[in-house]
C-alpha cells in the first residue's frame, strides 16, 4: 500500500489544465500527479512561454538526486529504485541521450545504453566507443542536437554536463529521493534557481524501505543555442 500523498505547499495548491497536461508524465509510466502552478501569470502568457521552449530549447533533463542534490559517490549512482529505472527507461528509450564520459563509464559493461542514440562529450578527441557517437565540445554536441525535437533528446549526466547544459534546458525530470547519503557529485538545486519552477509532483512512494517522489520542474526563461 502506498503511503498517503504528501501534502504541498499552499502556493502549488492550483494549477491549469495546460500545465498538467503538458508537463505530468502520462500512461503507466509514472504515478499520479499532483499538478502544481509554474507562475501566478495569465493562461495566455504561459502558453507563449510553453511555445518559446519549444521553438529554442534543445533538451530535457532526468536525474535522480537526494535531499541535498546528491547524485553520485565515486563516479556510481547513490541508490538504485527499481521504478526509478523503469520509469527512466520509458522517458528516454528511442530517443537521443547526452553524457559525460564518465556517465558512460559507469553503466553496466561501459556500453551505451540500448535502443538509444548516444552522444558522449570527451576531452579526449580520440575517445571512441562502439555504438556511440563522441564529442570533444559542448559546441559541437550542440550543433548536432539543436534541429531535433527538444521532447526527444535527454540530458543524463553527469554533474559538469549537468551544469553546463541546465540553462537549455526546458524541463527537468526529477526523482527526488527522500533521504541523506554521502556524495561526491551533485545537481543543481533547482529549488535555489530563479527560472526554474516546480510544475508537477507525485505522491510519495516507497521501495526497499526508501521513500521517493517524482517531481517535474520548467525552466521559465530556457537559453537558446547561438544566444
Amino acid at each position: 500500500m502506498s503511503p498517503p500523498v504528501q501534502e504541498l505547499p499552499a502556493a502549488y495548491k492550483a494549477c491549469s489544465s495546460v500545465l498538467s497536461a503538458a508537463y505530468a508524465v502520462g500512461g503507466d509510466m509514472s504515478p499520479p500527479y499532483i499538478a502544481v502552478p509554474v507562475n501566478d501569470e495569465g493562461l495566455q502568457l504561459r502558453q507563449e512561454r510553453m511555445m518559446f521552449a519549444e521553438r529554442n530549447t534543445i533538451m530535457d533533463a532526468v536525474v535522480n538526486v537526494t535531499e541535498d542534490w546528491g547524485i553520485g559517490l565515486e563516479n556510481r549512482l547513490l541508490v538504485s529504485i527499481s521504478a526509478d529505472l523503469r520509469r527512466f527507461r520509458k522517458l528516454t528509450e528511442g530517443k537521443t541521450v547526452i553524457m559525460g564520459r564518465k556517465t558512460l563509464e559507469s553503466l553496466p559493461h561501459s556500453r551505451p545504453l540500448p535502443h538509444r542514440r548516444n552522444l558522449i562529450l570527451s576531452r579526449d578527441p580520440n575517445y571512441r566507443v562502439e555504438g556511440g557517437e563522441v564529442f570533444s565540445s559542448v559546441t559541437a554536441l550542440l550543433e548536432m542536437v539543436k534541429e531535433m525535437p527538444p521532447d526527444e533528446v535527454c540530458l543524463i549526466g553527469g554533474a559538469s554536463l549537468y551544469a553546463a547544459l541546465l540553462p537549455y534546458c526546458r524541463r527537468a525530470f526529477v526523482t527526488k529521493t527522500l533521504c541523506r547519503l554521502p556524495a561526491d557529485r551533485f545537481f543543481p538545486n533547482l529549488d535555489e534557481l530563479p527560472n526554474w519552477q516546480v510544475a508537477a509532483a507525485s505522491e510519495v512512494m516507497e521501495e526497499n524501505d526508501t521513500c521517493f517522489q517524482y517531481v517535474d520542474y520548467l525552466n521559465r526563461k530556457p537559453r537558446a543555442f547561438g544566444l
